[in-house]
């Protein structure tokens, strides 16, 4: 079997606004499903950390913040997330991921609303390490920053 990666046609690495990215998926055999992400397909960031949320709880819940300068991808492994984002301006956005081959970046300074819907996997792909200091976790904070 051989899979050919298209690549994405970024304008511009430095991405102002939330985007959908389709990853290569492959069906080699019923019930199986192999998402494929490579460095040449995606070169949006430089990924510096990975991390995943096992989201098992009875009913479904909220995680909100922005970030200073952290840029990410967000993908759906398992069940479903309803990700609201809004930028310093007020314009809001508004994503339903539950396919695994399908990933949402997010750029820096966007407020983030996650909506994690039972039983789900989170993947998120980062563009730093983990800073605190880069955190937002104040609504109103958030929108005196433009």
């Amino acid at each position: 079997m051989s899979i050919i990666l298209q690549p994405l046609n970024l304008e511009d690495t430095m991405i102002k606004a939330p985007k959908i990215i389709n990853y290569t998926a492959a069906h080699p055999f019923d019930g199986k499903t192999i998402t494929i992400n490579e460095k040449e397909t995606l070169d949006i960031f430089e990924v510096k950390r990975i991390y995943w949320i096992n989201y098992q709880a009875p009913e479904f819940t909220y995680s909100e913040h922005a970030h200073k300068t952290l840029e990410q991808v967000i993908v759906a492994l398992q069940g479903s997330i309803q990700i609201h984002l809004e930028d310093s301006d007020g314009k809001v956005y508004q994503f339903f991921l539950e396919d695994p081959s399908r990933g949402l970046y997010i750029p820096p300074m966007f407020w983030k609303k996650i909506e994690y819907h039972r039983p789900c996997v989170l993947l998120c792909l980062a563009s730093q390490p983990y800073n605190e200091g880069d955190y937002i976790r104040n609504y109103e904070e958030f929108k005196n920053l433009k």
